[in-house]
């Protein structure tokens, strides 16, 4: 019987650090599953296609004289030059289903057009409840989504795993749909898992749950229901590494802009945004030489309306948007501190970006940072919440000079491979699909 594993993913190189890290292990991990017997599948869901094209929409029509459905074709263009660039680069192995994702592609577009009636006549009612319970609303899309395409999947004649990259409600509900199939299902969380939604899509699936991967231990001591599920605990190491990009970059000292710091990643209250203004408020009055840049797409129109009014009462700062990752390593290896005042992560790959492009760094004590950067020099970690040592810690880091040491240098070298990091995916994987489901064992 043929082994077969559907890789429920979000692989676009969109800026959001679990979207991204799909986008760089899958053609890795695909290759390694395929070497161990697999057929690898890609199931993208309905709700994570739809923000790649909002996404590939702004990036692609931002500031041009382009019209709506132009600029929705444009990133449809863009999805599928995605999905057949990650193919080529699986080197074939990965197998995307064109049929279901014409579907789904077709069901954003109704979706997508729909808005854009809203956006030129005013947004109902309607439109707005669903706007703001979109989380809750899943679920629902992504069953209308697997209605349509669920005749163009036939899993009864193979042993089927189910491998879900994202621990997401649209990622979970797409895994409870496929594993009526299944012989059993592995998880990766890259987060913890929040809301009832999520919790009660596990419940429902815990029969074939064989096993949890994390990225780090944050995910899973944050979701500490998750062991009353399965005991198959596993945080993976590596499990992420640097995009090669980063070792393109020159990093001659003689371009570093003294007193510069730089924040780059998603810009919201929940990774700090708020904080970081109000901490550069004292460094501006401590420093008048301080010079901050922005990079990032802001989560809602309020966070920039925030950065907007920081701009104009302090003109030094500067903010970028989102830069794709050949400009962004460019632009942030000219600084002199990255500040990351992030309330929740699971790893925090913008950090060892920073630290690999020779930033050092000051960021809140929060576990997964903790875990991981404690050890390094680079890294000077400050009570959560705390904007005034916030602040202190960013001046401070400006007036000294610090060489890596052994231990950040080794976080460069064990992070350095995506390679690696599929590898230990997939033989994790490897090892768990082997091992009896809950169900034979009950």
């Amino acid at each position: 019987m043929t082994r077969r594993i559907v890789l429920i993913s979000m692989p676009f190189n969109i800026g959001v650090g679990g979207y991204r890290r799909s986008y760089l292990v899958l053609p890795h991990l695909s290759r390694e599953l395929y070497n161990e017997g697999f057929e690898v599948e890609l199931y993208i869901p309905a709700n994570a296609i739809r923000t790649a094209l909002k996404f590939f929409m702004q990036e692609t029509c931002r500031g041009k004289m382009i019209s709506y459905t132009n600029c929705l074709e444009e990133a449809i263009h863009r999805v599928l030059e995605t999905l057949q660039n990650l193919e080529r680069d699986s080197r074939y192995t990965l197998h995307v289903n064109g049929k279901a994702l014409s579907m789904i592609l077709s069901l954003n577009m109704k979706l997508l057009a729909r808005k854009q009636v809203g956006v030129m006549g005013g947004a109902s009612m309607g439109q707005f409840i669903i706007e703001r319970n979109r989380g809750g609303l899943m679920p629902l899309f992504e069953s209308i989504a697997w209605g349509q395409v669920r005749q163009y999947y036939d899993y009864s004649s193979k042993e089927l795993i189910v491998y879900s990259h994202h621990e997401t409600v649209d990622a979970l509900a797409v895994t409870g749909f496929l594993s009526k199939y299944a012989e059993g299902v592995i998880l990766l969380m890259q987060s913890n898992i929040k809301g009832l939604i999520a919790k009660s899509i596990l419940s429902n699936i815990k029969s074939k749950l064989l096993g949890v991967l994390a990225v780090s231990p944050q995910p899973i001591v944050e979701s500490p229901f998750i062991a009353y599920m399965t005991k198959n605990l596993k945080v993976l190491i590596p499990a992420l590494a640097l995009d090669p990009l980063v070792y393109a970059v020159e990093k001659p000292k003689s371009q570093i802009e003294q007193y510069s710091a730089v924040y780059f990643g998603r810009l919201s209250r929940e990774k700090g945004l708020v904080d970081l203004l109000c901490a550069w408020s004292i460094i501006s009055q401590r420093e008048p030489r301080a010079r901050l840049t922005l990079i990032g797409m802001p989560e809602n129109h309020e966070i920039l309306a925030t950065i907007n009014k920081y701009i104009a009462k302090y003109r030094n700062i500067r903010y970028l948007g989102y830069l794709p990752p050949e400009k962004l390593y460019r632009e942030v290896v000219r600084h002199h501190v990255l500040i990351y005042p992030s309330y929740r992560d699971s790893f925090s790959l913008t950090i060892l970006e920073a630290l690999a492009l020779g930033l050092k760094v000051v960021a809140y004590d929060i576990p997964a940072i903790r875990y991981i950067y404690s050890c390094s020099n680079m890294v000077h970690i400050v009570r959560k919440g705390n904007i005034s040592s916030l602040a202190e810690g960013v001046l401070q880091l400006f007036y000294v000079d610090v060489e890596p040491n052994t231990c950040t240098k080794a976080l460069i070298s064990l992070y350095s491979s995506w390679e690696k990091v599929a590898k230990t995916e997939a033989q994790t994987i490897l090892s768990i699909s082997q091992q009896p489901s809950v169900k034979s064992k009950e």
